[in-house]
């Protein structure tokens, strides 16, 4: 007698469960796209179309000699044709041989290239003076401050709900300079920024080599970001017991710092993968020789200055901060050691460079990696935090938001770093026009509603 085989059938609840994580997984990468293009959509509308810093006329005027001609010299170039520029503003120095450069970190030169050489294929006059402009390396910037953010919101997947690691990743995106100032223009931050935020995508996924070349990434930005690299990759692999960690994270990363030295010494004529920056002996040196007062006066400005403190701009840092703490030992390694390698490179920049990080930007920029870096740690820990706490968010973010938004879609007042302890560019903001302080007043409001109406069980 022949027996009849039934095919093989998949239990009616295992189905239901596959098509559920299918949709889950389709509707992350919606959001994800959907996050990317609409960040990049509002930081292009509001990036800089003109002379904002030295800092990043200077970068983007060597990324479009690079891209227009592949040497980054500048000698015979009719720098005074340059439209509405002050020559003397560039930062330039000597190559090996004695020709003009500009002088600036390798990454965010490097990171402007592409969207300089696109332009001069567009409009035809790549290596005119007379038609550069600052448009293209705003997009670009744009573009990588929004990947940041992206990498941000994957960095989270798996640790919060959809809600809550959106909200968290657009706080970051829209309520702090990450806006007026990473967004705005070719600085160095524009560069580590999406180069931490990868790391920590990519720790979070446990792909070491990955980690690594996100950290070389970030450290051609600014080169002692190199320490959250280390701490990081080292912490994760002495509390693991993995040594193969530090080992992944280390060769690769040593991969970029060695290649950063190489540009160094086609650049500049040395092997110090400083880029046009001083060697860090030079930093060390004024370091150990600083008067203590003077320099724990400077850490001060970092987080309290009215102008450039980051606690200053940021309240909602202090508001979490009890949440933070209730929740250190439940919150993932990473996440305590990227916020710990953070801290630690804000104290290194308060020993190697002034407190009010120049003029002529909005906020503070000095301290935006430590803001990324304690950005995982303070989303998952927010769950922690208390009933009026949680009240407070809405208004606190509302407050922000407003801040940023004004200083992204208006020419917002640039104070002198002279008046960073005395003076605040949002309330000079306001103060010009008291219409304003309306518009800032909504904000609020809708905060304190919408934390209302999310409702303690969600958020």
């Amino acid at each position: 007698m022949a027996v009849v085989r039934r095919p093989a059938t998949v239990p009616a609840d295992g189905v239901s469960q596959a098509l559920a994580h299918a949709r889950a997984r389709v509707s992350t990468r919606t959001i994800g796209a959907v996050l990317l293009i609409a960040l990049f959509g509002v930081f292009a509308a509001t990036a800089a179309r003109g002379y904002v810093i030295n800092d990043v006329f200077s970068a983007e005027v060597a990324s479009w000699r690079l891209a227009g001609t592949g040497t980054p010299w500048l000698d015979g170039v009719h720098l005074q044709a340059l439209p509405h520029v002050e020559v003397d503003r560039l930062w330039l120095t000597q190559g090996p041989d004695g020709q003009t450069t500009v002088s600036r970190s390798p990454g965010v030169i490097a990171a402007g290239v592409p969207a300089y050489f696109i332009a001069g294929l567009v409009n035809g006059h790549a290596n005119d003076p007379a038609w550069f402009s600052y448009l293209p390396g705003g997009l670009m910037a744009s573009l990588l401050t929004a990947l940041a953010m992206l990498f941000l919101w994957l960095s989270l997947d798996g640790l919060l709900r959809e809600s809550r690691r959106l909200l968290a990743v657009l706080a970051v995106a829209l309520t702090t300079p990450v806006w007026s100032i990473a967004a705005d223009g070719m600085y160095t931050h524009t560069v580590t920024l999406p180069g931490l935020a990868g790391l920590a995508w990519a720790v979070r996924r446990e792909r070491w080599w990955l980690a690594g070349v996100f950290g070389g990434i970030a450290l051609w930005g600014r080169l002692h970001a190199a320490v959250i690299v280390a701490i990081v990759g080292l912490g994760l692999a002495a509390w693991r017991r993995r040594p193969r960690i530090a080992v992944e994270m280390g060769l690769v990363s040593g991969v970029f710092l060695g290649l950063a030295s190489v540009w160094s010494w086609l650049m500049y004529g040395h092997l110090s993968p400083t880029g046009g920056y001083a060697p860090p002996s030079q930093y060390a040196e004024k370091a150990a020789s600083g008067n203590h007062l003077d320099q724990l006066v400077n850490q001060l400005g970092l987080l309290v200055a009215p102008d450039r403190g980051l606690l200053v701009w940021t309240p909602v840092l202090l508001l979490l901060l009890p949440a933070v703490v209730r929740h250190w030992r439940q919150a993932p390694d990473w996440t305590r050691l990227l916020a710990a390698g953070g801290l630690v490179y804000l104290v290194i920049q308060g020993l190697m460079n002034g407190f009010s990080g120049g003029y002529n930007f909005y906020g503070y920029r000095l301290t935006l990696e430590t803001l990324l870096c304690l950005t995982p740690l303070y989303a998952v820990s927010a769950i922690r935090a208390g009933r009026c706490v949680r009240m407070l968010l809405g208004p606190v973010l509302g407050l922000q938001l407003a801040a940023f938004s004004l200083g992204g879609f208006l020419e917002p007042p640039f104070l002198s770093d002279g008046l960073a302890w005395r003076a605040n560019a949002f309330l000079h903001l306001l103060h010009g026009a008291p219409i304003l302080a309306v518009y800032t007043a909504l904000m609020v409001a809708i905060g304190a509603l919408a934390a209302q109406a999310w409702g303690e069980r969600r958020l």
